[in-house]
């Protein structure tokens, strides 16, 4: 009963009973972190905002039904006023260079001549190591410890139950975020070290912590998808120094646009967070856009485009029309 309710509630706003600005007059852009086959599901947690190749598909498909489907590069263009004005648009974003979005999303997306946009981060594809959220889940799953404690640099302790599970590290996954990337890293280590367990520590026997090689983001790129930087190192760009965020923006940017041999124009802000110091370097070192996940919501053409907002894209595709429609409850489905 609840996805007819949200298709004719959708479908009512869509031809405009909703009356708020939205679709016609403001770009939508989605975000996804994972998508990926059954065969995987089966065996791995999915990660946040993830979802089957088969759910993407549908999803992908309703959005056709009423919407366009343009590069980020094209809606910046109609943002920015340099390109013509077109309604009902949609962007498709993926974040953290996950090695799953290649087989599945990428390669159905070329299949049917529509483009997405993958932010990449330089250091973890360089190193083949996971994501340090990833390798915590991982650690976590595989302990055989009782009880382990995290000791952060402000002096606070984190005492973990493995038994737990993964809302065990919840907490303490908020507080590392606030960190600098070495401090993270010393942390991280440590805990890996408590929790004992065997983990392959390039991910290896876990795809959704198996990062993309620079080969396989030469062959997104050929495969006409948008590639964007999340930075080199994924820090909270918010709490570093103005050298530090300058470093991140620009050295993420030279590396993608040597490797993958084509310009990388677009920044995706890592957690989310960014100041209007953070924007401003990103426009100064010449990015012609930057996104973030922190404020949902629709893009104008008097919107900043180094703060554009993104919805969660939804696991259900009957949640897609209602959340573009502008309809209370519906704006965010993330995991």
């Amino acid at each position: 009963m609840k996805p007819i309710i949200y298709r004719i509630a959708g479908l009512l706003a869509w031809h405009g009973a909703s009356g708020k600005r939205n679709a016609c007059d403001s770009i939508a852009i989605l975000m996804l972190h994972g998508v990926h086959d059954l065969s995987i599901e089966k065996r791995m947690r999915p990660p946040a905002n993830s979802m089957p190749i088969a759910g993407f598909v549908r999803g992908v498909q309703t959005l056709r039904r009423r919407y366009q489907i343009v590069s980020l590069d094209a809606a910046v263009a109609m943002l920015s006023g340099r390109a013509e004005w077109k309604p009902r648009c949609v962007v498709l974003t993926f974040d953290d260079s996950l090695h799953c979005l290649l087989p599945t999303a990428a390669k159905w997306l070329a299949a049917s001549k529509l483009n997405a946009t993958f932010f990449l981060s330089t250091e973890v594809i360089d190193h083949q190591r996971p994501y340090w959220w990833k390798r915590l889940d991982r650690a976590v799953a595989a302990s055989t410890a009782k009880e382990v404690s995290a000791l952060l640099p402000n002096g606070s302790t984190f005492r973990i139950d493995p038994a737990l599970g993964l809302r065990s590290v919840a907490p303490l996954k908020t507080a590392l975020k606030l960190l600098p990337a070495a401090e993270i890293e010393t942390v991280v280590t440590n805990l890996e070290e408590q929790f004992g367990g065997t983990v392959t520590s390039s991910g290896s026997d876990d795809p959704y912590a198996r990062i993309l090689s620079w080969p396989e983001v030469l062959e997104l790129a050929s495969l006409g998808m948008t590639i964007g930087s999340h930075t080199v190192t994924h820090p909270n760009l918010a709490i570093l120094a103005p050298e530090q965020v300058r470093t991140e923006l620009i050295e993420s940017r030279e590396r993608i646009q040597m490797m993958a041999g084509v310009p990388c124009e677009h920044l995706c802000y890592p957690y989310g967070t960014h100041s209007p110091s953070v924007c401003a370097m990103a426009r100064d070192v010449g990015y012609r856009s930057a996104v973030t996940p922190e404020c949902p919501g629709w893009n104008y053409r008097d919107s900043d485009l180094f703060a554009l907002r993104r919805f969660a894209m939804p696991s259900d595709s009957w949640r897609v029309t209602p959340l573009l429609s502008g309809i209370s409850g519906f704006r965010s489905n993330s995991k």
